[in-house]
């Protein structure tokens, strides 16, 4: 009898995920400098508690295309699961205008700041550095750090424990499928867990 394991759920190997990626990035240019610019723009809303409807609408554009252009258009062409993640992410998508009806924080925390920063500055600088132009992934673009810039609006609006469960759940899947490939970026998902759950714990950023 054959014995079979996680790694048989994932039915590509890390090279033609990679190759996959490429061929995603290098479609999308230059549209790159649009989600920086995005970036910018929310994080100045953040900081400023200015315009305060573009986090939840930035929030469910970048899940909207992540569900047709990253997801159904690309993704699916390796993973037949791919069309199902689809439909989370625009649900994704949909929750996130629920924080329209929600206040911002007054004043930007500091993990908020951290998390922007990280995930549309200091993340793509390390892998343009240790990796390739063409495997960087920047938010609104790709999966892992849409994640990133999403937990961090959760936390600016304060949303209620529900909000924060699809995005948590992403997040598992996205750090298990990079550990069942063998790539080194899985490791990103449990130092960030750990990371919101302190916030959580400490800061009050569900509120009861």
């Amino acid at each position: 009898m054959q014995d079979y394991s996680l790694h048989d759920l994932v039915l590509f190997s890390a090279e033609v995920f990679k190759h996959l990626q490429r061929a995603y990035n290098s479609n999308l240019w230059p549209w790159h400098w649009l989600a920086l610019l995005g970036g910018g723009l929310l994080f100045l809303s953040l900081k400023y508690n200015k315009f305060t409807w573009l986090g939840p609408w930035y929030g469910a554009i970048s899940w909207w295309w992540l569900a047709w252009g990253y997801a159904f258009q690309h993704y699916g062409q390796i993973n037949w699961a791919a069309d199902y993640l689809a439909w989370f992410f625009a649900l994704q998508g949909l929750l996130m205008l629920l924080l329209l009806f929600r206040k911002p924080e007054r004043a930007i925390n500091v993990l908020v700041i951290l998390l922007l920063v990280y995930a549309f500055m200091l993340r793509p600088l390390w892998q343009l550095l240790m990796m390739e132009p063409a495997m960087v992934s920047l938010p609104g673009l790709f999966p892992l750090p849409s994640l990133l810039v999403t937990l961090a609006i959760l936390g600016h609006y304060r949303a209620p424990l529900p909000l924060w469960l699809l995005p948590l759940l992403l997040l598992l899947l996205e750090t298990m499928t990079l550990w069942l490939l063998g790539l080194s970026g899985w490791t990103e998902g449990p130092i960030i867990l750990l990371i919101m759950a302190v916030a959580i714990l400490a800061k009050g950023w569900i509120p009861k």
